[in-house]
């Protein structure tokens, strides 16, 4: 819209504006309106982005000894990250979530681990571990991971026994009722990797 003020005009006329700048009326193009044109499916593959790093970012440790290659060449966090955005994202935008049970800690398929009987109460974790007898001459350990809404903490080393039972006590996370996501894996000292992953889910504690 353009107005007259002492003799000259000065606002928007069609395509361009008019304009006094020290007693002198300029004319110039109008700029044109800068709108975000980002589409749904940019949006939802942002959203999924950042999901995939707020999640990893938890387990930034265990990733470099699950996904990192032994030769030291592909990147772990990004092959952990392509896992994610490729397996474990559910629902449409702008309902996009992590389906924990799809989540492999792991890059190695084979897990070697039959879990039991797992339940969780006062921060105590009882189950039952079966483990494939030729494993168990590998000397390799188990690791029980701990997930909660962002936050995640990883059990001691614990070795293989002909004892398939664990009780393990854990220290309290700021989120005290869950509900908690699990996963068991194998590790092996020797080459400092760990391998496979069981996933067990347990409710919100009441």
């Amino acid at each position: 819209m353009a107005f007259i003020k002492n003799n000259a005009i000065s606002g928007l006329i069609g395509p361009v504006v008019s304009y006094n700048r020290k007693g002198v009326s300029l004319v110039r193009s109008q700029c044109p309106s800068i709108k975000d044109h980002k589409s749904v499916k940019q949006l939802a593959q942002r959203m999924r982005m950042k999901l995939a790093n707020n999640f990893l970012s938890s387990f930034k440790s265990l990733v470099k000894i699950s996904y990192g290659d032994a030769e030291g060449k592909d990147n772990a966090y990004n092959r952990a990250k392509s896992m994610l955005l490729k397996e474990t994202m559910v629902g449409n935008y702008p309902d996009i979530s992590i389906d924990c049970s799809l989540v492999r800690m792991s890059h190695d398929p084979v897990s070697y681990l039959i879990v039991d009987n797992l339940s969780y109460h006062d921060d105590a974790l009882k189950m039952e571990v079966h483990v494939d007898p030729a494993i168990r001459n590998r000397r390799v350990q188990l690791l029980v991971v701990r997930y909660c809404e962002g936050i995640a903490d990883f059990s001691d080393m614990l070795p293989l026994s002909d004892n398939d039972r664990y009780n393990l006590s854990w220290g309290k996370l700021d989120q005290e009722h869950g509900p908690w996501h699990f996963w068991l894996m194998l590790y092996d000292p020797l080459s400092n990797h760990c391998y496979g992953s069981v996933y067990r889910y347990c409710p919100a504690s009441k």
